[in-house]
């Protein structure tokens, strides 16, 4: 009987357990950034991007720009340097002539690139006063969203509006370029679509024409063979064209870690997908594995993770609210 008792409780123990995390990072191979062992003034890194020459650029809540080059050292800050008009920036994107833009509400759109140029006021209607996301395509324009869709080439903006060209009254909720055949590609809610937007024309994928999960749906990002990526509230959503696949975690630890704030995405040259959280720090998915990179198994500073890139050589640049962290794959 005791035997019977023990089985039947050994039993319940192996089906009750969750199924384990997978492999935790790799704790070297960290460095960090942060007030304590540079210049930088503030910790909080809002973004992160790098230019055509390698080297790296960042924001915060405090400076707009700080320049951090290929020596590994913050040599200087931007605040001042021509007439920098403010001193916190909520976007960051670098157009492949070099120059830096950045955004915020109170100033709209600005660009430094040596000097700052601030562009016209709010009665002008077809400039975009709030930015919901700032991308270029491989021709050089910038396209930006709020509840519309902008284009600058560089010259002056053009708006894309519903009275046009028939675009979508939802509301616009993320956008991302396809650089392979440089073409638009907008999520939106309330309603979900996808849009192919090319050359004033527009293609809708909707959950009555075609596959595409009824869902609500917050970014898009797209991988260098041009799958399309978007986030839904549990699961992660790709469209190759063709066919749309969903994307879970299998692990009970992990089902709703997509259920929470994400300040940022990027797909490496890997088409390894990287998700920076508010609370979970990064959750990463690739080759069909899921895992999380927190304070707990790694070298990452914060749990609070605001912004993600990758190098030319593959190191990890990431953004917390405790500092700048890199990540070297080839560390041994």
């Amino acid at each position: 009987m005791n035997k019977i008792i023990f089985l039947f409780f050994l039993f319940l123990f192996f089906a009750c357990k969750t199924d384990p995390l997978p492999e935790l990072a790799n704790k070297e191979g960290w460095t960090v950034y942060d007030t304590s062992n540079t210049n930088l003034i503030y910790n909080v890194i809002r973004n992160i991007r790098i230019d055509r020459d390698y080297n790296i650029w960042i924001n915060n809540f405090s400076v707009v720009l700080v320049k951090f080059d290929s020596s590994n050292s913050l040599n200087y800050t931007i605040p001042g340097a021509g007439g920098d008009p403010l001193n916190y920036a909520d976007h960051l994107t670098i157009d492949s002539y070099n120059n830096k833009w950045v955004h915020n509400f109170e100033n709209g759109l600005m660009k430094f690139n040596g000097d700052w140029k601030t562009f016209p006021p709010k009665t002008d209607t077809t400039y975009p006063r709030n930015a919901i996301r700032i991308r270029e395509d491989n021709i050089g324009n910038l396209w930006i969203i709020n509840n519309r869709l902008y284009k600058y080439n560089q010259q002056k903006f053009e708006l894309f509006n519903y009275e046009i060209i028939n675009f979508p009254k939802n509301q616009l909720k993320d956008f991302a370029i396809d650089k392979n055949n440089n073409t638009i590609w907008l999520i939106t809610n309330p309603i979900p679509s996808l849009v192919l937007f090319k050359n004033n024309e527009l293609k809708t994928y909707t959950p009555d024409n075609s596959g595409m999960p009824n869902k609500e749906y917050f970014n898009i990002e797209i991988d260098n063979d041009g799958v399309k990526w978007l986030r839904s509230k549990n699961e992660l959503i790709s469209f190759d064209g063709n066919v749309w696949r969903v994307h879970k975690p299998s692990y009970p630890a992990l089902e709703n870690s997509l259920n929470t704030y994400i300040f940022d995405i990027h797909i490496d040259k890997n088409n390894t997908i990287w998700i920076a959280t508010d609370k979970l720090g990064i959750i990463k998915y690739g080759q069909g594995k899921w895992d999380i990179i927190n304070t707990r198994n790694s070298g990452l500073p914060s749990d609070t993770v605001l912004s993600i890139t990758s190098d030319q050589e593959g190191n990890l640049w990431i953004g917390t609210n405790k500092g700048l962290a890199k990540y070297n794959f080839n560390y041994k």
